[in-house]
């Protein structure tokens, strides 16, 4: 699995480091991730699923860029 570190903007304007756990790569490029998908600079919004024991970790679902374009990292559900 990959980890995705960014920064993000808190309810208070703070700046946050966090973590997020994508699947395999494997996995990834089968549902459209490419070694270019991601820059740094890019604006992106992610979804996905916290850690209940980590705070500041979670487990990507998507990847949604400001274009209107996403990424999925885990299977949509029907």
């Amino acid at each position: 699995h990959g980890v995705l570190i960014f920064k993000a903007i808190d309810n208070e304007g703070n700046e946050v480091e966090w973590k997020a756990e994508t699947n395999s790569p494997n996995v990834l490029r089968r549902r459209g991730w490419s070694r270019d998908s991601l820059k740094p600079g890019d604006k992106i919004t992610i979804e996905g699923y916290p850690a209940r024991n980590e705070e500041h970790y979670m487990r990507i679902s998507s990847v949604f860029f400001e274009d209107g374009s996403e990424l999925h990292a885990q299977a949509k559900a029907d």
